[in-house]
């Protein structure tokens, strides 16, 4: 599945929050606050989604802004919803299959220590990075999948985690669960609203004028 948008949109934000360690620095900020603390931001930035919900309209959204947020919070509210579309995406795989409970990162957003713990709590996954931060993924996972289709198995090996693994904390899990539902709540208000804009006879009539 694609998210469209996770580097490329911690990149955008600490662009305009001028957080001058990019991707790393913005995380490293969210990490400060309460996951609880930030307002909800739907993080199709590219626009759209590609992976559990396939929806070309959906776009990047920032739900109950307040005059006390700051950029901590901005930055706390994207993670989340990278952390919140990572849990979707697991949940429909599951719909499909076992695909046990480690999950491997890559990348420089997964290499804090506190994007792991939140993926492990929102997931309730082990959530391990080995040392090779630039490992393609998504294409060492189809990998696996066909070596996994042909002979029944997983190949020796291949689901080692080098760094120690981040274990999901029931009560966060909790806690996820929680922004999980306020997050699906603005999700399903802002793609009614969206989708409403696109078939509105206004937006019909600028389309073929």
């Amino acid at each position: 599945m694609d998210l469209l948008a996770t580097g490329s949109a911690i990149s955008w934000l600490a662009g305009l929050l001028g957080a001058d360690s990019g991707e790393a620095a913005l995380v490293a900020l969210a990490a400060g606050l309460d996951p609880r603390d930030a307002p909800l931001v739907l993080p199709y930035l590219s626009p759209g989604e590609q992976g559990a919900l396939w929806d070309p309209l959906l776009r990047g959204t920032f739900v109950g802004l307040e005059l006390g947020h700051g950029r901590r919070h901005l930055a706390r509210g994207l993670v989340n919803g990278i952390v919140l579309e990572s849990r979707r995406c697991l949940a429909v795989l599951d719909e499909t299959g076992d695909f046990g409970r480690d999950l491997e990162v890559a990348g420089s957003s997964a290499a804090d220590p506190s994007f792991r713990a939140n993926l492990a709590d929102a997931t309730r996954r082990r959530v391990g990075m080995p040392g090779d931060h630039d490992t393609d993924y998504s294409a060492r996972g189809a990998a696996l999948l066909a070596a996994r289709g042909i002979d029944g198995g997983w190949p020796p090996g291949s689901l080692t985690i080098a760094c120690p693994a981040a274990e999901p904390d029931a009560s966060r899990s909790v806690m996820w669960d929680a922004i999980w539902a306020d997050y699906e709540h603005a999700r399903q208000a802002i793609s009614g609203h969206y989708h409403a804009r696109v078939s509105s006879p206004a937006s019909r009539a600028n389309r073929s004028a």
